[in-house]
């Protein structure tokens, strides 16, 4: 009776250059176990690479958003102080504008910022008008006449023009 031992010791073998070949896997298989390792890390640095181009999209996207909501703050402060009018601007009315498009220059291109400058001056300058008036005899014909003289589309045109400056800088863009 033969044993396990017997016939391992009795297996046909094949030596190549003295070596013997017994119990060698199909080569097959050998390229697997050698092409393993680096396929396993190359997938998992494809992987990562996508979740950073992912991030990298993600944060351009905050940046594109954080950007359109400060314009957004501007353009919605120009057009407070626009549709205020002459006659019902405050002093608060003014500084919350300031405030707003301090920043304006580094946000918007140059027609905008120069813009913005123009209703800056003439708000002040309708506040300075105001403030004189207060201290005069008031007369309504009169005052009746200078705003709707001042104001004869001058909301309208300023609206327009804000719009056609502002346009591309309130786009969102992907």
């Amino acid at each position: 009776m033969m044993t396990a031992k017997c016939l391992a010791e009795n297996a046909p073998t094949t030596s190549v250059g003295g070596v013997s070949m017994a119990g060698e896997l199909p080569i097959w298989v050998e390229y697997v176990k050698a092409l393993g390792t680096p396929s396993a890390a190359l997938l998992a640095a494809a992987i990562a690479g996508y979740f950073a181009y992912r991030q990298w999209r993600t944060a351009q996207n905050k940046l594109k958003l954080d950007l359109f909501e400060r314009r957004l703050a501007v353009h919605d402060a120009a057009v407070s102080l626009i549709l205020k009018g002459t006659q019902n601007l405050t002093a608060d009315d003014v500084a919350a504008f300031l405030k707003a498009v301090a920043n304006a220059r580094w946000l918007f291109k140059q027609p905008v910022v120069d813009f913005l400058k123009v209703l800056q001056n003439d708000a002040l300058r309708d506040l300075r008008v105001q403030e004189m008036a207060i201290d005069e005899e008031p007369d309504p014909i009169k005052d009746a006449l200078e705003f709707l003289t001042r104001l004869e589309g001058r909301a309208t045109d300023r609206m327009r023009v804000l719009t056609m400056l502002m346009k591309d800088d309130l786009t969102i863009r992907h």
